[in-house]
């Protein structure tokens, strides 16, 4: 009887885990056939869906030949990539702690593949995402299927593979099939009528990128043919065919190029000249400019004081030391956060800890840190006052909350005024207890708890007003930082 209850308890634990077990998994289990990520077309399902622009043209007509575009993509590029990504670890207690030199995510940092150091990655990829809106990494492994290196890949050879599921099935690189866990895919801006690949700014400001650069070819073209409109030479008498072309040769000869430029014409009195053309005076080129400037410069994030551009220029060092800040605060720091997060997500299942991750040291930023000083003066102020805590100042200079027993307690630093009142009522509590203990005198002892409500009150007046400076000189100290 003994034996069957043990069995019988046995039984009831082993189902009991193995129900536990069939929860757990449950729960773990996404029911990717419940929820439809995007609608894919039977028939596109597992087929390479093509890219939405021509990143040839893009990268040709919008970066490689147009100065303003490539202004920009250059200082986004080059100051998007000097802070150093490295890899860290968030700890249980709010801290940040740097992964070790030879962890395999840091050493993937410094050196991402043999033939690129982390700067020339960071700015590889940087740059293709300005130009397609996307841009592409690929996971090289060893056979033993651990990744050993990261290779940008050119958008213009990565088509995405749709899942009948509306998730990424895969990629095609050039033709050959790509797993999707192969292949980390960033997107600059996302698209409202294309959710599988980034949006390019050069294709939505494509029309003001093609007038610019119309109007830098009839400004060319202009100087080129001899620095004057076009024109037409009227002669009275009737011209053969064969006397009009060998006239019209002989004038393009003797003004076109930089050697006509000057050059002087003699008619007889049966000719006359007549200007038909129009000159860059007529058609008001600083107007055109700054049109396309002020629309290329808004939509690639970049202020036009940073790369020179002729609109809103303003050659003041303060003027540009504010353009300087504005363009890392609002276009530098999202670049950052959106590129460390999306390699943290894709490389993260490599090492199968949820708390490593990936971020920019943008402590190595040299245009970032008179910034990171003067909040540390603020912080280091706000403590020393009493306004913050430890760990508070300490996330205002942006560094790791310590673990010191008081290190969540303010700072006390009183006054001289609350110091002298403080020693008198200390004073006036030492001697009204002394009277009790001598004389035992309640009469005395109830004026004596007088004394120590009117100094309590004085105390308490003293703080507000003593507070109350405090608060003064910090919203100064704050409107001057503005």
């Amino acid at each position: 009887m003994r034996l069957c209850q043990k069995t019988t308890s046995t039984n009831k634990l082993v189902m009991g885990t193995f129900s536990t077990r069939v929860r757990e998994w449950l729960a773990a289990k996404p029911a990717r056939d419940q929820v439809q990520a995007r609608i894919v077309p039977t028939w596109q399902a597992g087929r390479p869906l093509a890219r939405p622009d021509d990143y040839a043209k893009l990268a040709q007509e919008g970066y490689r030949q147009n100065a303003l575009i490539a202004a920009c993509i250059f200082e986004i590029v080059s100051s998007g990539a000097e802070p150093p990504l490295r890899a860290v670890k968030d700890l249980p207690d709010g801290r940040v702690e740097p992964l070790p030199f030879d962890h395999a995510l840091s050493v993937l940092c410094r050196n991402p593949n043999p033939e690129q150091s982390g700067y020339d990655f960071i700015e590889t990829i940087l740059t293709q995402q300005q130009i397609s809106g996307n841009w592409y990494v690929r996971k090289a492994r060893a056979l033993a299927g651990n990744l050993l290196h990261l290779f940008p890949v050119r958008p213009d050879r990565v088509e995405v593979v749709p899942g009948k599921d509306g998730y990424v099935q895969g990629y095609r690189d050039d033709g050959r099939p790509l797993a999707a866990d192969d292949v980390i895919h960033g997107k600059l801006h996302y698209d409202p009528l294309n959710e599988w690949y980034g949006l390019s700014p050069i294709a939505v400001v494509a029309r003001f990128v093609d007038l610019d650069n119309n109007a830098g070819d009839f400004l060319r073209a202009f100087f080129y043919n001899d620095g004057t409109p076009a024109g037409i030479l009227k002669f009275k008498a009737r011209v053969e065919p064969d006397d009009r072309r060998r006239v019209k040769e002989l004038w393009t000869q003797e003004h076109s190029g930089m050697q006509g430029w000057h050059s002087v014409s003699v008619l007889d009195g049966d000719a006359d000249y007549k200007d038909i053309g129009v000159s860059p005076d007529k058609l008001r080129m600083n107007v055109i400019w700054e049109t396309t400037e002020s629309r290329i410069c808004s939509i690639m994030g970049v202020p036009s004081a940073v790369v020179g551009a002729l609109v809103g220029t303003n050659p003041t060092y303060s003027n540009y030391k504010e353009a300087r800040a504005s363009f890392y605060q609002e276009t530098l720091s999202t670049l950052w956060r959106k590129t460390a997060d999306r390699l943290t997500a894709g490389l993260r299942p490599e090492f199968s800890d949820e708390r490593i991750r990936l971020e920019f040291d943008l402590s190595k930023v040299a245009g970032l840190q008179e910034d990171i000083a003067v909040r540390r003066t603020f912080a280091i102020a706000s403590y020393e006052k009493g306004f913050a805590t430890l760990n508070e100042a300490r996330a205002l200079a942006g560094m790791a909350p310590s673990l010191d027993a008081d290190a969540d307690q303010r700072k006390t630093a009183p006054s001289p005024d609350l110091g002298s009142a403080f020693s008198a009522f200390s004073r006036r509590h030492r001697a009204s207890r002394l009277f009790d203990v001598e004389h035992g005198g309640h009469e005395q002892h109830g004026a004596t708890i007088a004394e120590k409500t009117k100094a309590r009150k004085a105390i308490q007046a003293l703080m507000t007003k003593h507070y109350q400076a405090e608060r003064k000189a910090l919203l100064a100290h704050l409107e001057e930082d503005e």
